[in-house]
């Protein structure tokens, strides 16, 4: 269910998968922990993991191999990117923070032989409202809903930023006016100021911070280079700095080796070697950068892990490409990839395929939904329970899981494909037989009606009004019970309330072209305009229409609709 993508090293687990010790092709987390969660945020070390659930549980992957649930309030961000020590930020503002290592106060207890192995609420931020908690290597930063910043650790290299070198081992309050914060790895961090000013400051004896020199900044210093220009985002690896605008370039500044440069440089300089692609998401662990463009490439800079361990002979780079919509890309010190992807109609029918609800169909013993069976066999369905009877009930609830789910992971799945002469099993996807299953009026099982507009009914001819005066009329869009259920909470919970609804009178006030629209996204996770159409005016039915039918927070439904609203002025 999680819609995390995972890649590299993954000697202690920290992946979330169990096999190997290093992935060479893109998977999904696959811990029994993952199997009924959305991920919402990911924050990485030298050798493990937070994971977030969009429920607010923190699940910690350690050095061991071990995984740990934490019954902590409702968390909404996470930090962890240093030597073992973490923080985490609940709804409420408090903040906790707890690891093994404390050496420099990173931890904030007010003392460096002080260590909170567990969650451990800081006091200091009673009453201060923290929405945002960052880990680099040794120090901390936690940023406030009041624009302040509070440190504490290590600052021999002005980690902290706040005028000195000495180590701050309890919180003290360091900055204001901040709407953003990206912290270091190594010593150097970047903050967006509420007027949008970018400010940088800690180690910068390779330029990493680029302002034209190679002196430690202990206290922010203006970034200029950005001054006309829109950061997304920041990736801090040892000795450089690598920034992304809202242009979709990527700019670089420090140690050149690590994003593919021939010499270093102390001001930010744009990538080049991305050929005139746009920039999707950037990430950076110790030695290695990677730059994804929008059309799924992966671009890989400086030294990734191998058996010899960065080594510079054998190192293999991703060449994959991404399929899925990227929202956000992270990579630990040691090089390891974690990419948050939009869910899409594959992940939601998969939660509903866990969840099990409202069945109307059994195979061997598994329930099933009769629509989703017959779009993916294109078979009769009774034939289809004659080849099934064959093969064992467990062979059966593979083959349903690869159904829902798209998973071929196991051998059996591809002889019940053959009996069943599905030939084009290996290249057969969810995606494209829930397209087909759009298609198909005749097993459409449930009609949203449609109230006419004003300007519709003013259209109509005379005739119709004999009709009856007093009768509201009403447009029909049919479609699969099934397909709202997965993919709409308000229908969801609907469906559960009142099981054998047949028809629903639609009460967004949008109009019938937004809701065909928006009906059509569900089935096929694309949205389609026409030059006919008033796009501006579109998307932002749309978006209420998302709102109204209650999409999950994670649907691709609002990354595809940007797509939209950033290109409507050279979409036709």
């Amino acid at each position: 269910m999680t819609n995390y993508l995972v890649f590299g090293l993954n000697s202690n687990g920290q992946l979330g998968r169990s096999e190997g010790s290093e992935l060479r092709e893109l998977k999904k987390p696959n811990l029994k922990e993952f199997q009924s969660k959305t991920i919402k945020m990911v924050a990485t070390n030298d050798g493990s993991t937070l994971w977030l659930t969009t429920t607010g549980e923190v699940i910690l992957i350690n050095y061991l191999n071990s995984t740990t649930t934490f019954e902590l309030e409702k968390i909404v961000h996470i930090g962890s990117n240093g030597r073992d020590h973490y923080i985490a930020v609940a709804e409420t503002g408090n903040v906790y923070a707890w690891g093994k290592n404390n050496s420099y106060g990173q931890l904030g207890t007010g003392s460096s032989s002080t260590v909170n192995t567990t969650p451990t609420k800081l006091d200091y931020f009673e009453g201060k409202k923290a929405i945002e908690g960052h880990c680099g290597e040794c120090h901390s930063l936690v940023l406030c809903s009041t624009g302040d910043v509070h440190g504490f650790g290590i600052n021999n290299d002005a980690d902290c930023g706040n005028g000195t070198t000495s180590h701050i081992y309890s919180p003290e309050h360091i900055h204001s006016n901040i709407k953003k914060l990206w912290v270091g790895y190594a010593g150097h961090n970047f903050m967006r100021t509420n007027e949008g000013k970018i400010m940088g400051f800690g180690q910068n004896s390779n330029g990493e911070l680029g302002i034209g020199n190679s002196t430690t900044a202990r206290s922010p210093v203006e970034i200029t280079f950005f001054n006309d220009k829109t950061v997304q985002d920041f990736a801090i690896g040892y000795s450089r700095t690598l920034a992304l605008t809202s242009d979709g370039k990527v700019y670089a500044s420090g140690k050149g080796s690590y994003f593919g440069s021939s010499s270093d440089t102390n001001t930010f300089l744009e990538l080049t070697s991305l050929d005139g692609k746009k920039g999707k998401a950037i990430c950076a662990s110790s030695r290695s950068s990677i730059v994804l463009t929008t059309d799924g490439t992966f671009h890989c800079y400086g030294q990734f892990y191998n058996s010899s361990y960065y080594g510079s002979s054998t190192v293999e780079k991703p060449s994959f490409k991404l399929k899925q919509n990227c929202v956000s890309m992270v990579c630990s010190p040691q090089f390891g990839i974690y990419i948050r992807v939009a869910n899409d109609i594959t992940c939601d029918l998969e939660k509903l395929f866990k969840r099990g609800e409202l069945t109307n169909f059994e195979i061997q013993g598994v329930k099933v939904h009769k629509s989703i069976i017959q779009s993916r066999v294109e078979k009769d369905l009774d034939l289809a329970l004659q080849v099934l009877r064959g093969f064992k009930p467990k062979e059966v609830e593979l083959f349903v899981k690869w159904i829902y789910t798209d998973s071929f992971d196991d051998p059996i799945i591809k002889n019940i494909c053959t009996a069943l002469g599905i030939k084009d099993f290996e290249t057969k996807t969810l995606g494209n037989d829930l397209k087909r299953l759009f298609l198909d009026d005749k097993s459409k099982d449930f009609t949203i009606l449609v109230p006419f507009s004003e300007e519709q009914s003013d259209s109509e001819e005379d005739e119709e009004e004999s009709e009856g005066e007093n009768e509201e009329e009403l447009d029909e869009i049919p479609c699969h019970k099934i397909i709202l259920q997965a993919r709409s909470g308000l229908f969801r919970e609907m469906f559960l309330q009142i099981e054998d609804s047949k028809e629903v009178k639609d009460m967004s006030g949008k109009s019938l072209e937004a809701l065909e629209i928006f009906i059509q996204y569900l089935y096929t996770d694309n949205i389609e305009f026409t030059a006919d159409h008033d796009v501006p005016a579109m998307v932002e039915e749309l978006k209420d229409c998302a709102e109204y039918y209650q999409l999950d927070e994670n649907s691709n439904f609002n990354y595809k609709l940007s797509e939209h609203i950033q290109d409507e002025e050279e979409y036709f």
